[in-house]
């Protein structure tokens, strides 16, 4: 539903508006009919309203005079004005301020339902484009601070675009970490996205921090050091974290520190330093995980018919259920109880990791290594890459080589 203030100092209309249409038909509600433009700045700070209907001339506060307020507002209501034939002056300058249309009084029906109606055409596509914004948050936030990290952006321009996606970073303490998940065709994987839950709530229970996809088997992570904590703390939580994610996903995990540095531009230095640990790692090191033979019998089966037929696009947990001669739901629900994640995140988490590999080690194209590993559409394939790493399988490869140059 969408939330309607009538504005107007005549009570006859106030009272007319309320009626002359039937607003819920439209998914409307009105959740006040006050006098005077500060009656009306009160509600639409208190009650955020999506549509306003404004009458121009009134005491107080006139209808320009509030809309002009309300335009400093973080959500401003789309306004259509109620105007007299003497005021086209007022109504001209009310558009110009970002009132979406005008009515002229006696207010006629038909006019204003074609009013409301344009106006919700406006409303829904906004919200769309809110709800599509919000979805790619994540993504948005995830390659501005891989940029920030891996120094290919400018610092102006990261605090410029920064506040627009909630990223909200100080100059002081910090430091970058990287916890790698190794994976090959013969371990556990699980999906990169989990692994990110898990690692951010692990980490910010502590210490405030960003967690970030860098690729198919890398996390980063950038805390800020508000407290002055020393450099061993955040060692013991990067070790502790590694433990965490290692039994969680049944994979081994090794991670890196960077150095301390004090301004946002210096970042890149510290991450540096964790790639340099990372490439140097023992290959003895990494933590050992839990057997998987602590999985029940039925998701053992699974997690060993996924691993060897990944390759197959007809794979699902449909399939595997008939072969096992059990109900699919029931299938899925013991999956996920025992490894807490759903079976399609699974065998993506093993078909990215594969793809990764050949994306590492040959000059296949992305498409035909899509088809290699299980994807039968390669648009698909793209979309799920990026939502697991934060990169297309392109921008993967092309910052794997560099940082390997």
């Amino acid at each position: 539903m969408y939330k309607l203030l009538i504005v107007d100092d005549e009570p006859h209309i106030r009272s007319g508006l309320k009626h002359i249409i039937e607003w819920e038909i439209y998914g409307i509600e009105i959740i006040g009919a006050v006098e005077d433009g500060t009656k009306a700045y009160s509600l639409i700070q208190s009650g955020h309203p999506d549509l306003v209907l404004l009458d121009i001339t009134m005491p107080s506060m006139n209808g320009l005079e509030l809309i002009e307020l309300c335009s400093r507002l973080e959500s401003v209501p789309k306004f259509i004005i109620l105007t007299g034939y003497n005021d086209f002056k007022y109504v001209q300058r009310a558009l110009q301020l970002g009132a979406v249309d005008y009515l002229l009084k006696p207010i006629d029906q038909n006019e204003l339902e074609n009013a409301v109606s344009s106006c919700i055409k406006l409303l829904d596509n906004l919200r769309v484009r809110r709800q599509i914004f919000n979805e790619s948050l994540p993504a948005l936030r995830n390659d501005m601070l891989l940029r920030l990290l891996n120094n290919q952006i400018d610092i102006l321009e990261f605090q410029k675009k920064s506040a627009a996606i909630d990223i909200v970073l100080k100059n002081g303490s910090m430091y970058a970490g990287v916890f790698t998940i190794f994976s090959d065709k013969n371990s556990d994987p699980s999906s990169l996205l989990h692994s990110m839950d898990l690692c951010q709530k692990t980490l910010s229970t502590f210490f405030s921090c960003y967690v970030i996809s860098s690729n198919g088997q890398d996390l980063a992570v950038i805390f800020q050091n508000k407290t002055q904590c020393p450099e061993t703390n955040f060692q013991d939580l990067m070790t502790s974290c590694s433990q965490v994610l290692a039994d969680k996903l049944g994979r081994p995990v090794f991670c890196a520190l960077g150095r301390e540095v004090f301004h946002i531009r210096d970042l890149h230095f510290s991450y540096s330093d964790c790639l340099a640990k990372i490439e140097k790692k023992p290959a003895e090191k990494p933590l050992k995980t839990f057997a998987e033979a602590e999985y029940p019998l039925l998701v053992q089966k699974v997690l060993k018919m996924a691993r060897e037929n990944y390759t197959d696009s007809n794979l699902s947990l449909k399939t595997l259920a008939a072969s096992m001669q059990v109900n699919p739901a029931y299938l899925g629900r013991e999956f996920t109880i025992a490894t807490g994640e759903y079976f399609n995140d699974y065998i993506n988490g093993i078909r990215i990791s594969e793809a990764i590999r050949l994306l590492d080690t040959t000059s296949l194209k992305a498409s035909k290594i899509a088809e290699s590993v299980g994807f039968t559409n390669a648009s698909y394939f793209f979309t799920v890459f990026k939502k697991i790493t934060g990169q297309s399988p392109n921008d993967y490869r092309c910052s794997r080589h560099k940082n390997m140059l």
